[in-house]
């Protein structure tokens, strides 16, 4: 009903004016407040469309009224919206990218009334998996570090010592032996590759 309704009149001279929506003819807001928001079935806000690889966010409001809005990492974009019942659904798909940080909060509002905010993060690994814990470690995504002295596969980058051994520390004694002790071809006499000239001939 107009705000200058006049059950006497007549004529219809296109001057009705009306409150705005969601307010009364006197300026008050007879909108209905956003009581709650949350994860109504408390299985976490972000899921993995299996089809298409994409993440969504969601959450759910009550009552059923208003409309959400969305920002992440400063865009701020509106939710689509599905009827619960009683509360509101709300969510919005995403392509991520690997190795990022999303920091998102978002709005349910109705009008003048009464809002509701959440705001919460995630980040995705090398795997751009949500939340994953996968790493690169220099031999690529989830794989395990090169073993110093190796490259990624498998091939020694440093000297080999006597023993076979990448980087290893066994050298050859005077003997020509890995790891000896000069024992081997040290004569009587004490002399490492000695030929018992020193000995005296009885």
């Amino acid at each position: 009903m107009a705000c200058n309704y006049n059950s006497n009149a007549t004529l219809e001279d296109s001057t009705c004016t009306y409150a705005q929506l969601g307010y009364d003819c006197d300026s008050n807001c007879v909108a209905v407040n956003i009581d709650w928001i949350g994860d109504q079935d408390g299985n976490g806000y972000t899921s993995i469309d299996p089809a298409t690889g994409d993440l969504y966010i969601t959450i759910e409001s009550f009552p059923n009224v208003g409309s959400a809005m969305i920002t992440i990492n400063g865009e701020t974009l509106p939710m689509e919206y599905t009827d619960w019942g009683a509360n509101a659904h709300w969510y919005y798909s995403m392509t991520t990218q690997p190795n990022t940080d999303y920091n998102w909060n978002m709005t349910v509002s109705n009008g003048c009334a009464v809002s509701q905010s959440y705001e919460d993060a995630f980040s995705t690994d090398c795997a751009n998996i949500a939340n994953g814990i996968s790493e690169d470690l220099g031999c690529g995504c989830g794989e395990p570090a090169a073993l110093f002295g190796y490259d990624c596969d498998g091939n020694c980058l440093v000297d080999v010592d006597c023993a076979g051994v990448c980087g290893g520390t066994s050298v050859l004694d005077e003997c020509g032996v890995c790891d000896g002790d000069n024992s081997s071809c040290t004569d009587d006499c004490g002399v490492v590759n000695g030929d018992n000239s020193s000995i005296e001939k009885v």
